[in-house]
This record gives structure tokens, C-alpha cells and sequence, in this order.
């Protein structure tokens, strides 16, 4: 899948691998992947383990971003969230990208089934959609909801 934007074309491609390799190691649950002011990119996990509840490890991952936003280490994110997350019914999976120039986009991928081994992703649809972290004004970070 192609984004018209460079850094978070990068992020996309390493949420994307993440996904694909925590997939296979039965290890699918909510993360994020950040491009550093410097232009390293690290992945954020929640650090919850796998017992705990998938909102509360996207909680701690959204404190954590929010939290690199405010000091200014971040150029762009990725968060991956999962049909547990979303709370929906259908089989779909969401990533959320972000850049400090205020481009955001939310991509929905559906689920499709590839035998009982894992699960594959069919082609993603892309959304404009508002910053939540990487935004100027508080008022617009409290305003931004998924």
C-alpha cells in the first residue's frame, strides 16, 4: 500500500512487517511505531504483557505518545489497533499515522481469512483524518477523537 507522504510511508511499512511478524508468533495486540526527531524509528508496546486488557494498553501507548509529543521527540506515529479495540464486528484493523506537518491519516485494513496459521490483510482504505498527538493546540488534541 502507497502513501503519498514519505515518513509515514516508512512508519506504515514498519507497522506493516511488525504486524506480520508478531502475527506469527501469536503476539498481535495494539502498538506503535514512532519516527524520533533524530530519524530513528522505535516501536511502543504498552509494556502491559499479554494478560492485560487491550484498552488499557492502548492507554499507557497513548500517554507514552502524547507524552514525547509535549517534550518534541516526535516527527511521526503509527499506532496499530485491533478488532478488540475498535469494538466493532467486523473483521478489520486500524492504523493511525500522524506527522508533525499536521497530515493524518486513519487506513482500515479487513481482515481476510488465510487458513488457521494467521490471519492476511486485504488492500487498506486510506482517510484524511485529524492529529490527536502531533497537533500545536491543546484544545485540538483534546478535541481529536478516533
Amino acid at each position: 500500500m502507497q502513501i503519498q507522504h514519505k515518513d509515514l510511508q516508512l512508519i506504515l511499512d514498519s507497522i506493516l512487517r511488525l504486524v506480520t511478524l508478531r502475527q506469527n508468533a501469536g503476539h498481535l495486540v495494539p502498538f506503535a511505531v514512532v519516527l524520533s526527531s533524530e530519524g530513528r524509528i522505535v516501536q511502543l508496546d504498552g509494556g502491559c504483557g499479554d494478560s492485560q486488557k487491550g484498552q488499557t494498553r492502548i492507554r499507557v501507548i497513548e500517554a507514552g505518545l502524547l507524552l514525547m509529543a509535549q517534550q518534541g521527540k516526535l516527527k511521526a506515529i503509527g499506532i496499530y489497533l485491533n478488532a478488540s479495540i475498535l469494538q466493532t464486528s467486523k473483521k478489520e484493523v486500524q492504523v493511525v499515522l500522524e506527522h508533525q506537518d499536521g497530515t493524518a491519516y486513519r487506513i482500515l485494513f479487513p481482515w481476510i481469512e488465510g487458513g488457521a496459521e494467521h490471519l492476511r490483510y486485504g488492500n487498506g482504505t486510506v482517510s484524511p483524518s485529524r492529529p490527536k498527538f502531533l497537533v500545536n493546540r491543546v484544545s485540538d488534541r483534546l478535541a481529536s477523537v478516533w
